[in-house]
């Protein structure tokens, strides 16, 4: 048996492996994205929000991003028809005929070049879409006017784009518009030569699950679901004290109670994909969604039925726990709301979402020099004169200090011909000493003994340690990745 949220994620990790395995916290976020879009959904949590999405994943070319975003929207292929993203007239003329959509730029470079022309108005478009307002777009020639009343349509927008294309939307759009679009950065390479998967059997589940996930989201375009979540001060000082900047907090402050409400939805729907779908409707939808909700004390009431619509209402208490024993997390994973804000932080880090010109010059440079051949190790002074671009000479400094903080590249002291000389390792995914997990510490099978012969004498120690461990040196079997500490408490099983 599946819930509609363990569904989609299972479609997406096994349709996109290799961008999953690179990006494990976004199938979860674009899962509640697709169950958030499909029921129009509202949540009424610290506020009063429409279940809009605006989400842009941003990564270097070759990251999977746009493919990862194609093959969650074939989700609703004959389901929730897209609008086209050509022109802000060309949007808002076809929102006026399709009121529950979705769009989709997968050219943002394009929409950066145009910021300032012919696409100036789509972001102030977007803004008062994000919470549903009017959109009037008033015509004096022979063109017909369209105008959308407030909360008579539904629209999600989804975007792809390089750090340096976002960089330029971000700096040159409405601050709005930033406020509201959740950035996830995304890395990772193409699979070269290879399948994610070899066998037939997995290809033809995944083609399954899209059948069945099309079939559900198909009937929850016939809902209007308002759900209604307790307070969580608890997660106040999870989120100041992780998130220092105080327009990313705001935005996860909403964008997390819009994934708390589409997971506990998501999770209130299940379904086999051995059933027979002709037997599954709104009706037994609506009752199953009611009886889940029965047996983890969430209550779910129809508060109107119509033949157009149904209008839900999902009322999730503070404290969740059935009569027969079944709890929430018997759904989700216990404490599930402090593992889904510390989640969406995590996808949201590092703040790359908007690097300056000049940072996003040098990720190119740096991208260029790897790509030739060059070393993924240099020193500090080679970088500046090879590598590192600017207008200004004295900036480097700074720049280095950017690109270090947000893990693009490595700092690395070593002993050369009797000096302390300062390294950068510009992959920090590279297969080399510098970036182990045990590197310069007492697990590092070739400099253990060290620890031992100088225990009482730190600075010859310390000495020794760099002296014995090039940062360029080749790993051994012990090899492993060095992966930035996870805030504690965070982990589940999303």
């Amino acid at each position: 048996m599946y819930t509609l949220e363990k569904a989609v994620m299972e479609y997406l990790r096994l349709s996109r492996a290799a961008f999953c395995k690179y990006n494990p916290n976004v199938p979860i976020i674009f899962s509640s994205a697709a169950v958030a879009l499909a029921s129009r959904m509202w949540v009424d949590g610290s506020d009063y929000w429409p279940g809009t999405f605006y989400i842009a994943l941003v990564g270097e070319p070759g990251t999977m991003k746009t493919r990862f975003i194609e093959t969650y929207l074939s989700l609703f292929s004959g389901v929730i028809p897209g609008i086209p993203a050509g022109s802000p007239e060309a949007m808002v003329q076809a929102l006026g005929s399709n009121r529950h959509t979705y769009i989709w730029f997968d050219e943002v470079g394009r929409l950066s070049r145009n910021i300032d022309s012919y696409m100036a108005t789509l972001f102030p478009i977007l803004n008062i879409a994000y919470y549903l307002g009017e959109i009037g777009q008033i015509r004096t020639k022979k063109e017909k006017s369209v105008v959308i009343p407030a909360g008579e349509y539904f629209l999600h927008a989804y975007f792809a784009g390089t750090p340096k294309d976002w960089g330029i939307i971000e700096r040159r759009a409405s601050d709005g518009f930033v406020r509201r679009t959740l950035v996830l950065p995304v890395t990772g390479e193409v699979p070269y030569y290879k399948r994610d998967h070899k066998n037939p059997l997995i290809r033809e589940h995944i083609a399954r699950l899209r059948m069945y996930i099309r079939h559900i989201l198909k009937l929850l375009t016939k809902l209007d679901v308002d759900v209604v979540l307790p307070e969580y001060p608890h997660l106040e000082p999870i989120l100041t004290k992780l998130v220092l900047d105080r327009e990313k907090r705001i935005l996860i402050h909403e964008y997390s109670q819009k994934i708390f409400a589409a997971r506990i939805l998501g999770n209130l729907i299940t379904f086999s994909i051995d059933e027979d779908l002709n037997q599954v409707d709104v009706n037994e939808i609506i009752h199953r969604m009611i009886g889940n909700g029965e047996k983890i004390g969430v209550k779910v009431d129809v508060v109107e039925n119509n033949p157009e619509f149904v209008r839900l209402q999902v009322i999730v208490p503070e404290t969740i726990g059935g009569s027969k024993g079944v709890t929430l997390e018997d759904y989700l994973p216990p404490h599930y709301e402090v593992v889904t804000l510390k989640m969406l932080i995590r996808a949201t880090s590092p703040p790359i979402s908007a690097p300056t010109p000049e940072l996003a010059e040098n990720l190119e440079r740096i991208r260029n020099w790897l790509n030739s051949g060059g070393s993924v190790v240099v020193s500090k002074t080679k970088f500046v004169q090879e590598i590192f671009n600017s207008n200004n000479v004295n900036a480097y400094k700074a720049t280095i200090e950017a690109l270090a903080d947000a893990g693009y590249i490595k700092l690395v002291d070593y002993i050369y011909r009797g000096r302390t000389v300062q390294y950068v390792v510009l992959d920090p995914k590279a297969r080399i000493c510098a970036n182990c997990s045990k590197y310069r510490t007492s697990e590092c099978p070739r400099i253990a003994h060290l620890f031992k012969e100088y225990r009482t004498d730190f600075d010859t120690l310390t000495k020794m340690v760099m002296k014995e461990t090039p940062p360029w040196g080749e790993p051994c079997e012990e090899f492993e990745l060095f992966e930035p500490e996870e805030p504690k408490g965070a982990e589940g099983n999303d």
